[in-house]
């Protein structure tokens, strides 16, 4: 593991918080290794090695208790449109960085002001994202020997802040899936938003824009047919310094996985397709814009499926019989040496890079009750971006998505009273 990963945790607001911590405990083996409680909100979070999730249930509606509580994060007034009631998202990436105080905050909407906890061993700083419901919890600790973050509590057999028992060793379920961290975030934009969410992200964070492939105009983004148009960007531990974390080396900086992170931004290509393309019927669903899905890391993709689907995990829909045979495709497994078989059964796209650099991914169905929000599953061999292979795939699974309308029913929902006096 390295010193600490870059994203530190991504926030689920639910409206069933022991329901949500269920399915991810029991269908994607993850484990429970801090709570914390209080009469704003029921808080759990899930590990496994790099991947930490926070799934936060609120049990109140008031936005000054909200806002005086050192972590709780409201997501509800930031979603579009009228919502009358409470509703399930993924809406908070938080990033670990060194020093809080370099993050430029110029147009930026600071939502909780930098707190300090733990005797000064921890800082804490909540910011609005450019984008709808995103939020991001900017952290920097020093030295902290507690659980997570200050006022949770650790569970037995974990170890305190950011090493849980979750070796393939103690916890067999995790060994199953192999997770180790997370890979990317997909972000659904507004027609024509791309540019100024990236702006946004190069300017707080100092995420860098990257090209997805060779087809890739650095003016227009990648556009998939009318369908859909695709940006990325990348974050670097330290980056937020102007400077990357320096290794041992001296010829520059030595990078883990876990040091790196991507934005995918999809939209639209033109308002011709607007109401009608999948990424705006996303938002539809969602609603506006917001956290579309996210990639978890795994070390053995063709195991963790096969454990996701004995747990009960549903997939996207699989791609066409002829994929695993067309001549491109054939020739690009066999050049890597993987099984056609294996991949054809477990429906595991392949996206070969230059060279034998590769990557193997499958998406879920969606994953919330009340929310559109999809996992991807993804395992790197060398390849470091996102070919036309993994564009196409995103585009299938997302057609997918076109007849699974979210229905949120009366028992899932929690009607919104907000109080600000």
């Amino acid at each position: 593991m390295s010193r600490f990963a870059c994203v530190h945790h991504i926030e689920v607001g639910v409206v069933n918080g022991q329901a949500t911590v269920d399915m991810l405990t029991s269908k994607y083996g993850f484990k429970v290794t801090a709570i914390r409680n209080n009469s704003v909100a029921k808080q759990w979070v899930l590990t496994g090695n790099d991947v930490r999730f926070l799934v936060t249930e609120l049990l109140t509606s008031d936005q000054k208790l909200i806002e005086a509580d050192d972590i709780a994060v409201d997501w509800m007034p930031c979603l579009s449109g009228h919502v009358t009631q409470r509703k399930d998202s993924v809406f908070n990436i938080s990033f670990q960085v060194d020093n809080l105080d370099l993050l430029s905050l110029e147009h930026v909407q600071v939502v909780k002001p930098v707190k300090t906890l733990a005797g000064g061993q921890v800082r804490l700083l909540t910011a609005r994202g450019c984008l709808g419901d995103v939020h991001h919890t900017i952290v920097e600790k020093t030295d902290f020997s507690g659980h997570f973050l200050p006022g949770f509590t650790g569970l037995p057999d974990t170890t305190p802040d950011t090493t849980p028992d979750t070796t393939p060793d103690t916890t067999e379920d995790l060994a199953e899936f192999g997770w180790s961290h997370f890979d990317h975030v997909a972000l659904s934009v507004p027609i024509g938003g791309s540019r100024s969410v990236m702006k946004f992200y190069e300017k707080f964070l100092g995420f860098q824009r990257f090209l997805v492939n060779r087809d890739e105009s650095p003016e227009d983004g990648l556009v998939l047919s009318h369908h859909l148009r695709l940006r990325a960007m990348r974050y670097q531990r330290g980056a937020e310094a102007g400077a990357l974390q320096r290794g041992a080396e001296t010829d520059g900086p030595v990078l883990e996985p876990t040091d790196q992170f991507c934005l995918v931004l999809s939209e639209a290509p033109s308002l011709d397709v607007a109401g009608t393309n999948k990424v705006e019927q996303w938002m539809t669903s969602h609603p506006g814009p917001g956290i579309q899905h996210l990639a978890l890391s795994t070390s053995d993709i063709k195991r963790a499926v096969r454990q996701a689907r004995r747990c009960g995990v549903q997939f996207g829909q699989p791609p066409p019989s002829a994929y695993y045979t067309q001549a491109g495709k054939l020739a690009d497994i066999l050049e890597v040496n993987e099984s056609v078989q294996d991949l054809q059964e477990l429906d595991i796209l392949i996206d070969k890079d230059q060279g034998k650099r590769y990557l193997l991914q499958i998406f879920t169905s969606p994953v919330l009750p009340t929310d559109p929000f999809f996992l991807e599953f993804i395992q790197r061999h060398g390849a470091l971006g996102f070919g036309s292979g993994n564009i196409t795939a995103l585009y299938r699974s997302m057609r997918h998505m076109e007849n699974m309308e979210v229905t949120l029913s009366a028992d899932q929902m929690v009607p919104v009273v907000t109080q600000t006096q």
